[in-house]
């Protein structure tokens, strides 16, 4: 797989066809070798000298807000539509880099997007954390439940006088 002014292309070029041009930027040499052989979904390219490695495909929500600025992007969008210019002026980040960061929020089923003009608005998925929620309240109860265990176990009443005051 590999990537053309941001747009994926499967098809196959040889790695050595365009080893430090612009076509693939920012791909170290050894990541072009292994792509000719085996292209694959879930490969990180960095598309951007600025940006880090980014997954090019996620559906998993988790691994989508692992990324503090992605959750800072989310964190925008959640508090009502917005366009990418209106996010990237609010962060120190590129529009190109908050369009891909869109992109993988999108992909994990987080953000919804409509045209409006010539501009793209995103918004929050109204069931987008759904998913997120349940596993978290699962967690929460085995916490809640395991915490409460330990204090039953470990909780010793106070010896109290005649009169209901706490001995010394």
């Amino acid at each position: 797989m590999y990537i053309r002014s941001n747009i994926v292309d499967t098809s196959p070029i040889p790695a050595e066809a365009h080893r430090g041009s612009s076509l693939i930027r920012g791909c170290r040499p050894a990541d072009l070798d292994a792509h000719v052989e085996t292209p694959t979904v879930s490969t990180a390219c960095r598309v951007s000298a600025n940006l880090r490695d980014m997954p090019l495909a996620t559906t998993d929500p988790w691994q989508a807000l692992a990324d503090p600025t992605r959750r800072q992007v989310l964190t925008r969008v959640a508090g009502g539509p917005c366009s990418v210019t209106e996010i990237a002026s609010e962060l120190p980040v590129s529009r190109p880099a908050v369009s891909q960061h869109l992109r993988v929020l999108l992909d994990a089923r987080l953000v919804d997007v409509r045209r409006q003009g010539r501009q793209r608005v995103y918004q929050m998925r109204p069931d987008g954390l759904v998913q997120l929620r349940q596993e978290l309240d699962v967690l929460w109860r085995s916490a809640l439940s395991s915490f409460k265990d330990l204090a039953e176990q470990t909780y010793r009443p106070a010896a109290t006088e005649p009169g209901g005051k706490p001995s010394p």
